[in-house]
C-alpha cells in the first residue's frame, strides 16, 4: 500500500548476500511494480467474457433463424415441383451448412478460450473436398470446379 492508501501489486525477488566465509549475512529484495499489468489482465478477462457471451447469443439467434428457414423450406417442399424443388434443396443445403458453421464457430471459440480441449480426429481429405465442391457448385450455377 502506498502512503496515500492506494493499493499496488509488486513482484518481489529476494536474494541472499553472502560474506567472505560463504555464510548469509543479509538479504536484498528487488521489487518490480506490476499494478498496471494486473489491471490490464483483469480488463482483458472481462472483455473476453463479454465477447464470449455475445458470441453465444449471436450463434443462438442465428441458429434459431436458420431453423425457421429450414422449417419453411421443408414445408414448401411438400407442394414444390420441378425447378422449385431444386431451389428449395439449395436453400435447405445452405441452411444446414450455416448451422454447421455455428457449431464450428462454437468449437473454435472454446479452443481459443482454453475452456475445453478440442476434439481432434483424422478427416479424409477427399471427402471434405468432394463435399465442398458439391456445395460450391450448388451455390453458384456457373461454377466449374474440378479435382485432380
Amino acid at each position: 500500500e502506498r502512503k496515500n492508501g492506494e493499493q499496488y501489486v509488486v513482484v518481489q525477488t529476494v536474494a541472499p548476500i553472502r560474506g567472505l566465509n560463504g555464510e548469509i549475512e543479509r538479504f536484498v529484495a528487488i521489487n518490480h511494480e506490476i499494478t498496471e499489468l494486473k489491471e490490464m489482465e483483469q480488463a482483458f478477462r472481462e472483455q473476453s467474457e463479454e465477447l464470449e457471451l455475445l458470441n453465444r447469443i449471436l450463434r443462438h439467434d442465428v441458429r434459431n433463424d436458420l431453423n425457421i428457414i429450414l422449417g419453411w423450406a421443408e414445408s414448401l417442399e411438400e407442394t414444390a415441383t420441378g425447378e422449385e424443388e431444386e431451389k428449395l434443396e439449395r436453400i435447405r443445403s445452405a441452411g444446414q451448412r450455416a448451422v454447421e458453421l455455428t457449431r464450428v464457430a462454437r468449437d473454435i471459440a472454446e479452443a481459443i478460450s482454453g475452456e475445453e480441449e478440442p476434439e481432434l480426429h483424422p478427416v479424409p481429405l477427399d471427402d471434405v473436398l468432394t463435399t465442398e465442391v458439391k456445395n460450391r457448385t450448388a451455390a453458384f450455377d456457373d461454377a466449374a470446379i474440378e479435382l485432380h
